[in-house]
């Protein structure tokens, strides 16, 4: 395994923010609140990330020049930063994890983001996966849930969906409208269907309402969303992910730690490690303009596997994301973005 030099240096960081959570193992970041779902989600990664990076404030001996804080393009500092990389001749690396699509010109330097158009992409951005906590360990003892094959396929989706009269008024404005109907389209296609057994678990608001809260934020509620949300995905063999507000789906990477078969509905979306893994083989994979068809999909897909198949893909889906979608894994792989 390949160990990269990374430069850091504290005077870029903005106070108050927390770093990119590449440097986690090394220097500690912000506190959060215990209580926060999503708390020990690189809990992994900060025990093994010395082992694929040391970490240094000399930019002359390191690999890589990292940014230390999410892009942002009104930050001066970045000025000077990349004076600093151009006087070294050293490649730099920025994340930017944020819904948004806009365009970002780093130059010839690299960037990570979890929403990307694959139409617009350029040769040196890169998705990034969401990151969350390890439901298996922190809900099922560590345990992969199994489901046996059964005759018709149980279809989960437990989240926001809305179809309001005013999105499809203005449909035909959009470019990318799909991504704002994608959800519900999904769902009142499969639920219409007799072949199909249908998990569905209908929110009005993200997280059902929950964040919203801000400070007053009432942590049992969310612990007891949260529950709700791993139930419904462990109970169902396959599990509709499509775009939010940003072109990526949070759900898709929740689904794989979890040992489902994601339904993927692409975007015009761009997925993490795709020199790597052959993302059609372990997904129900539907083009957003083919959506009519996605519940004959998901019948095909089930019908194709055998009892055993059906098994061994659940438990490739939790390896793929242990080894290159959690946290540990995402890092452990990062430098064969330049290998490439």
């Amino acid at each position: 395994m390949k160990k990269l030099n990374i430069y850091f240096n504290k005077k870029y960081l903005s106070d108050n923010k927390k770093c990119e959570g590449i440097f986690y193992p090394f220097i500690e970041p912000l506190a959060s609140n215990p209580n926060d779902p999503d708390f020990n989600r690189f809990d992994e990664y900060i025990a093994s990330g010395k082992d694929y990076f040391n970490v240094s404030d000399n930019m002359a001996d390191s690999d890589l020049a990292i940014w230390p804080e999410s892009w942002a393009p009104n930050n001066d500092n970045i000025k000077e930063f990349l004076e600093e990389v151009e006087k070294y001749q050293k490649p730099a690396v920025f994340f930017f994890y944020n819904d948004s699509t806009e365009k970002i010109n780093v130059g010839k330097h690299f960037l990570f983001r979890p929403s990307l158009y694959r139409s617009s992409r350029v040769a040196n951005e890169f998705a990034v996966p969401g990151v969350s906590e390890d439901f298996v360990k922190n809900y099922f003892n560590g345990n992969l849930p199994i489901k046996e094959k059964e005759a018709k396929p149980i279809v989960g989706y437990c989240g926001y969906a809305t179809e309001s009269l005013w999105f499809s008024k203005l449909k035909k404005i959009f470019t990318r409208s799909d991504g704002w109907l994608v959800r519900s389209r999904a769902i009142k296609n499969i639920s219409k269907n007799s072949e199909i057994i249908s998990n569905f678990i209908i929110r009005r608001s993200f997280w059902g309402g929950i964040y919203q809260k801000g400070p007053n934020t009432d942590y049992q509620e969310m612990k007891r969303v949260r529950r709700e949300f791993v139930d419904n995905i462990v109970n169902s063999n396959y599990i509709i992910c499509a775009r939010g507000a940003g072109n990526f789906s949070y759900r898709f990477y929740e689904t794989l730690s979890l040992g489902r078969i994601p339904v993927f509905i692409n975007t015009d979306c761009v997925l993490p490690y795709e020199d790597y893994i052959k993302w059609r083989e372990i997904c129900v994979w539907v083009e957003a303009k083919d959506i009519k068809n996605i519940s004959q999909k998901i019948i095909d897909f089930h019908n194709s596997l055998s009892a055993t198949d059906f098994i061994n893909l659940q438990k490739k889906c939790r390896s793929i994301w242990e080894e290159w979608l959690s946290s540990n894994g995402f890092f452990k792989n990062f430098h064969r973005h330049f290998d490439i």
